[in-house]
């Protein structure tokens, strides 16, 4: 069994390159005719003398936070048995960041990769592995096709081994050969789009198709990240309205709350917020195939960086002391409607303060509240907020990784336990 790494940039691999119980387990099961490759964020295990194609049909596995143990368990035992070489994300910490609103839409939700040596042992895998893992739940894998029902199970066609070339910007691209033996992209979207010439050898296919349902005629995409898109529809009246997408088990918490769930408390909070002040109504709440969608009322108006760029005097060539008296009414007016709403806002959420927890101290590395904690931030609290409860706490800690671990997690169920609690992490 051999170890090596290879050189890349300062990147998510090398700030959170633990070892955790995912690569700790694969080293357990796996003995020492594999050899194991770090790269980015995953580790590469392949079996001596295998020498896997340049490109061809490879198959990715997901998961959740709660089932990735398992499931790599069950991946690496087939694979191990099968002689077959891939590649998992090293580490929990970087599986929960790859969950992420903001990651990459296109590589989330692959956190196992398999290369099947041929194309026959590509469709036993998929046949093995489905009846293994039908009944896990996972992200979606947007840039592949679901086998049968299995929701943590895709794949793709692709390339292998790396090819690349830089385009005329400097970017880099990654090349397979066509049906015509030419080089042409390997394209990586977030949809399903084997390449030119590629036939499908998968007769059964599930559905994945999202159509929009009658009440709405879907007109643009204004934004997309890893959670969904936001588009701009037309309802059945013919109004324009926002419609914000969230797919399940993307911006995932420990605590079990994803994006789906904070999506659908957006949709609650405007309902109610919408009748006390001026705040975007919302419309609708529905699911359409497997993806939640909040419809919300379209505003058409600026945004403040907009109105500042077109409206303040300062980029203005005839500048003079009665335009910038205009500028500053219209700012006065605006953050008095800022402040209006806000001050409804506090006047039905309880969340409304904050004070520093001056004795926060650490055991090792885990925090401590204990009873002098306890006694400054409740005498804080009654002087500042008299009828206020604390419902969560903040930590700006320098250096230490923007994840919550176990320990704290626990810490804060059993400070806070009441449903709603918040808790906020952040590397100053």
């Amino acid at each position: 069994m051999s170890r090596t790494k290879s050189i890349y940039n300062e990147t998510l691999a090398s700030k959170y390159n633990n070892k955790d119980i995912l690569s700790k387990s694969v080293d357990k099961i796996l003995d020492d005719q594999w050899n194991f490759y770090e790269k980015d964020i995953f580790i590469n295990c392949n079996f001596s003398g295998n020498k896997i194609p340049d490109q061809g049909w490879k198959i990715h596995v997901s998961c959740t936070l709660k089932n990735a143990l398992d499931i790599l368990n069950i991946v690496t035992e087939t694979l191990k048995k099968e002689k077959v070489n891939f590649k998992y994300v090293k580490n929990t910490e970087l599986l929960n960041i790859m969950y992420k609103k903001n990651f990459s839409r296109v590589g989330a939700g692959k956190f196992i990769t398999i290369y099947p040596n041929n194309e026959e042992q590509f469709i036993e895998l998929l046949e093995i592995l489905y009846f293994k893992l039908k009944d896990f739940e996972g992200p979606y894998v947007l840039s592949d096709r679901r086998y049968k029902d299995c929701a943590v199970l895709y794949y793709r066609y692709g390339g292998f081994k790396e090819i690349i070339r830089y385009d005329d910007e400097g970017k880099k691209e990654y090349l397979i050969l066509d049906s015509d033996n030419e080089y042409i992209i390997d394209n990586r979207l977030a949809y399903y789009s084997p390449p030119k010439g590629q036939d499908e050898i998968i007769s059964y296919k599930a559905s994945n198709e999202q159509e929009s349902p009658n009440d709405y005629v879907f007109k643009k995409a204004l934004k997309f990240s890893n959670l969904g898109g936001v588009y701009l529809a037309e309802d059945i009246n013919g109004e324009n309205v926002i419609i914000k997408e969230a797919r399940p088990y993307i911006n995932y918490f420990p605590n079990g709350i994803m994006g789906t769930d904070r999506l659908k408390s957006e949709y609650n909070l405007l309902s109610f917020f919408s009748k006390h002040t001026n705040v975007p109504k919302a419309l609708d709440f529905y699911k359409q195939w497997e993806h939640y969608f909040l419809v919300e009322e379209f505003i058409d108006g600026k945004t403040l960086y907009n109105f500042y760029m077109d409206e303040t005097p300062i980029l203005d060539v005839d500048f003079n002391g009665k335009k910038w008296n205009e500028y500053l009414i219209k700012i006065c007016d605006i953050f008095i409607q800022i402040t209006d709403i806000l001050e409804c806002i506090h006047d039905y959420v309880y969340i409304y303060g904050a004070i520093q927890m001056h004795d926060l101290k650490m055991s090792g590395s885990e925090y401590v509240l204990d009873e002098d904690t306890w006694k400054h931030a409740y005498e804080d609290c009654k002087q500042y907020f008299e009828d206020g409860e604390m419902l969560g706490w903040f930590v700006a800690h320098p250096g230490v990784p923007l994840i919550p671990d176990a320990s704290t997690v626990k810490l804060h169920k059993k400070s806070f336990p009441k449903k709603n609690t918040v808790f906020i992490m952040k590397d100053p």
